[in-house]
């Protein structure tokens, strides 16, 4: 599962697409998302309780300096 996470992860930001929401949306019930180092762009939205890991390197969230970047309803 790990290694689906983190190939997908790749995949997708070379797609341009908000790669973390996307995870975050097909994530179960209490996963543990372990995030590559990297820039992520966008922002996001959780409505589940997960767990969301950084790299110790670096993972970072980037909302462009434009409104919310974190919502969380869960």
């Amino acid at each position: 599962m790990r290694f689906g996470l983190v190939l997908f992860f790749l995949l997708n930001s070379f797609l341009g697409a908000n790669v973390l929401q996307e995870v975050i949306d097909k994530a179960k019930k209490n996963a543990i998302i372990n995030l590559p180092k990297g820039l992520y762009k966008g922002h996001i939205k959780i409505t589940k309780p997960i767990t969301i890991i950084g790299h110790k390197d670096g993972s970072v969230l980037d909302g462009g300096g434009k409104g919310t970047v974190i919502e969380i309803e869960a």
